[in-house]
């Protein structure tokens, strides 16, 4: 129709022109030049067609003859001539004369609009006439609007103007004659079915529509992980009650099996309502059955494809197509007729947004979800859209490890539900790989964690590289002296404003140090919260004077040792060279002391054996007087020697000689 409507308004110029055009009825002034005088020249069109287009046009010439002049006319002879030069598809069915009014009859019959067109060309041509037909017709024929709309270009007067022509070539008429009276374009009546119009003038230009149609059509189509949720709402104003009821019974009519329809409350301050049907499908082939009829067309086409390609990080791209004819349903006239609206996961980042949060909650769809218009891309109601949506996130764990003035790292940990995952994992990953890090991604229960990391040879080389994938990331740490000093640390880090979404829980920070480092006042089990973005502490632990000092002092306590070590070693080899001295004189001495006691100790006979008798006693010797002590001892044997005992520090004294 809005083809059909620009197309009108680019010939406006034209048709005006064409009605004015001096040869619009020259047949009609060839039909007066028979006569001397004629008093007037109408020309009256009746043309039906059904709603294929096909019909006839019938177009009738009534030429008034004076009185003096009507008698000399030679009917049947311009009948002959007429009929032998008519075109194809054009025929003349009579040439009567009725006291002194002359009417001739002609008809055009075609099988379509197709073969209209080629008719009139046929006519045109014969003429003498460029061909350059245009003929835009519609017929409508449904239980919310019925009628017709037919435009074209091309007068009764042009169509006919090849009587004239057959009539200067057989030379009835002169071309004196013919160019002597004015004829008049009467119109006439157009019927399209059952629907008739009364025209002024032709070309046609007639509209006759009766329409119950609604004053704007809006589909709502939700995508949700078990198929669709959706619903048309239908905008109408009160009217008549002929409408009203026709249009309560076109929507009973189309409603498919499980569909609901919901009353909503109209606008305020207007007579305006609303109706909605609304149903719940699985799949994408029962979406279109049921929305081509609640639209009332059963060629609609409609499509939300999820794109393998991310655009961005953690986001999914949703394409939208719906092509849908609702000139069946909607009031003509309107501006925005049909205007559709896809939510899908995630929150839209661009288009109109549906204004009504009532009627989406009236309607039973998801708790905040939006709805994206899908913007027109051509005027016969073709819509397609790219759409955005960031990937809903569980939770988001940083990890940093200063690495005390030198290599540092930073870890981001993003818990994505598998839900929101619309392509392969494979593909998420070699998309969401950083330039300057790497990725790593595990399954965990029903989430997937993606793991980023990013290392720099100091702070300011890692803060470059994070700032790639993670714009809002910024470290600033600035370091204490002595040798144990305390560090301060700044991060500001805020995933949800880089990613363009929203996080069930806050993102936190978590802190790795090096051995011997430690938090002051520690860190939190879970982290720090990065309220606003930020997040603060600091930290102390050796430096490396520090270690230099230990290491000379640890040398040190090493070497003493070393020494301590190596002299006990030197005192107790010396101690143990003078005892085996000792032990080796003490030895021989105790040889010599047995060999001499055995000189003067024989080995004690065996047993059983009484050995030599003794000597008997000396008798010669006097026995001493009694008391008289001067006298020499009798003789005895000699004591043994003592055994020398192996605890005496030094040998034993060597026993005394025998005296001879």
């Amino acid at each position: 129709m809005n083809a059909l409507k620009a197309s009108v308004a680019s010939h406006a110029h034209s048709k005006e022109s064409q009605r004015r055009w001096p040869t619009l009825f020259l047949v009609l002034l060839a039909l007066c030049s028979l006569v001397l005088t004629a008093c007037s020249v109408d020309i009256t069109t009746t043309q039906k067609m059904d709603a294929n287009g096909k019909g006839t046009r019938s177009m009738t010439v009534v030429a008034e003859l004076s009185k003096k002049e009507a008698g000399k006319v030679d009917v049947k002879k311009i009948e002959k001539t007429l009929k032998k030069a008519a075109p194809e598809g054009t025929k003349v069915d009579s040439v009567k004369k009725k006291g002194r009014k002359l009417t001739v009859s002609v008809t055009m019959s075609f099988k379509d609009i197709e073969d209209y067109k080629k008719v009139l060309n046929n006519a045109l041509d014969a003429g003498g006439l460029s061909p350059s037909v245009r003929v835009d017709f519609e017929s409508i024929n449904a239980q919310l609007r019925h009628g017709f709309t037919l435009e074209e270009n091309v007068s009764s007067g042009q169509l006919l103007q090849w009587v004239r022509k057959a009539l200067l070539d057989n030379k009835i008429v002169s071309k004196k004659k013919a160019d002597a009276v004015s004829p008049k374009d009467r119109g006439g009546t157009l019927s399209v079915g059952n629907e008739s119009t009364k025209a002024p003038r032709t070309p046609f230009q007639e509209s006759k529509v009766t329409d119950h149609g609604f004053i704007a059509v809006t589909p709502l189509i939700e995508k949700r992980t078990d198929g669709y949720r959706f619903a048309v709402v239908y905008r109408v104003e009160s009217g008549s009650r002929e409408a009203e009821k026709a249009r309560e019974k076109w929507i009973d009519s189309v409603m498919p099996d499980g569909a609901q329809k919901v009353e909503l409350p109209g606008s305020v301050g207007t007579d305006r309502e609303h109706i909605a049907v609304v149903m719940d499908v699985k799949d994408e082939t029962e979406l279109k059955d049921a929305l081509g009829a609640l639209l009332g067309d059963k060629n609609l086409e409609v499509s939300i494809t999820d794109l393998d390609e991310p655009e961005g990080l953690f986001t999914r791209v949703y394409e939208y197509t719906l092509e849908a004819d609702c000139s069946q349903i909607c009031e003509d006239g309107s501006s925005i007729p049909l205007r559709p609206y896809v939510s899908t996961p995630g929150v839209g980042t661009d288009g109109y947004k549906y204004p009504n949060q009532s009627t989406l909650d009236e309607l039973g769809f998801t708790d905040g979800a939006i709805f994206t218009a899908i913007s027109e891309v051509s005027s016969d109601n073709r819509f397609h859209a790219l759409d955005v949506k960031p990937m809903k996130m569980t939770s988001i764990t940083a990890l940093l490890k200063p690495g005390v003035g030198e290599k540092a790292s930073f870890e981001v940990a993003v818990a994505v539900p598998e839900s929101e995952l619309g392509a392969e994992v494979e593909k998420l990953e070699e998309a969401f790989t950083p330039s300057h890090g790497s990725l790593t991604s595990e399954k965990k229960d029903d989430q997937r964690v993606f793991t980023f990391t990013w290392e720099g040879k100091n702070p300011e080389e890692l803060e470059r590289k994070v700032q790639v994938t993670f714009n809002s990331f910024s470290m600033q740490e600035n370091r204490g002296g002595g040798l144990w000093p305390e560090s301060t640390v700044q991060v500001d880090f805020a995933p949800e404003r880089d990613l363009n979404t929203t996080i069930s829980s806050i993102p936190t920070l978590k802190v790795e140090l090096p051995l011997m480092h430690g938090v002051k006042g520690g860190v939190p089990a879970d982290g720090f919260g990065l309220h606003n973005g930020h997040a603060e502490f600091a930290y102390s632990g050796p430096a490396l004077a520090w270690f230099i000092t230990m290491g000379v002092l640890l040398l040190i306590v090493i070497a003493a040792i070393v020494l301590l070590v190596v002299f006990r070693k030197k005192i107790a080899a010396k101690l143990k060279s003078a005892g085996e001295g000792n032990r080796d004189g003490h030895s021989s001495q105790v040889n010599a002391y047995n060999t001499v006691r055995a000189q003067y100790n024989p080995p004690a006979p065996p047993a059983g054996d009484a050995g030599p008798p003794a000597p008997p006693a000396d008798s010669t010797a006097p026995p001493a007087p009694p008391g008289d002590s001067t006298a020499p001892p009798a003789p005895s044997t000699p004591p043994a020697p003592p055994v020398p005992s192996t605890e005496d520090a030094g040998p034993p004294a060597p026993p005394p000689l025998p005296e001879k």
